[in-house]
């Protein structure tokens, strides 16, 4: 009877020790899952940030990856806009301008006002008058008269080798300015009045 108590005894020790632990079991994971996710909230995270600021992996190889455009493209002539770098390479506006200051350091591209930057090559003499005033200068070049029409946006991009858009802008300048008139909606631009000499300066 002595040793049956005993055992019986030990038995219900286990079982409150295993009820214990049941208990403890759930608090215990709960615990550790909450640890964990500290650990990767505070690593984790942080060496996904310190990848991003890393510069080596940002602006850098931006610039990197710009200069090689140029250096297979003997034609181009002006850096891709800054949303076209912060789409294809994912980032803010402020690292895009961080690696064309980096090209603009190399001498390799400089910034044109209200337009796209400019490529620059050694040994290449390069117009830095702004495109409005490079293109009004084709009415005097090419004697055009009032009311005559005047090269089209397309065409007028091939001929600068810049983007239709960045031409598109200039054209608007010279519209609001008076040099040109019509445009837009299929219609043809027409010269409206010819620049004298102080105007395109």
């Amino acid at each position: 009877m002595a040793r049956e108590g005993i055992a019986h005894t030990g038995q219900l020790r286990r079982a409150d020790e295993e009820r214990r632990e049941a208990k403890l079991k759930p608090q215990t994971t709960k615990r550790r899952q909450w640890e964990a996710g500290s650990r990767r909230r505070e690593y984790g995270e942080g060496e996904r940030v310190s990848q991003q600021a890393n510069p080596r992996g940002t602006f850098l190889k931006i610039a990197d990856s710009v200069r090689k455009q140029i250096e297979d493209d003997p034609t181009m002539t002006e850096l891709p806009s800054l949303g076209e770098i912060m789409r294809d390479h994912k980032v803010s506006r402020g690292v895009a301008l961080r690696a064309f200051g980096v090209l603009r350091q190399e001498g390799v591209a400089e910034p044109a006002p209200g337009e796209r930057w400019r490529v620059v090559r050694s040994g290449v003499r390069v117009d830095r008058r702004p495109l409005d005033h490079q293109i009004a200068d084709i009415i005097t070049a090419e004697g055009l008269e009032v009311g005559e029409a005047f090269p089209s946006a397309t065409a007028l991009a091939e001929r600068f080798g810049v983007s239709r858009p960045t031409v598109t802008k200039a054209l608007e300048k010279l519209e609001t300015a008076g040099v040109l008139a019509g445009g837009g909606q299929g219609r043809v631009r027409t010269v409206r009045a010819v620049p004298t000499r102080e105007e395109r300066s």
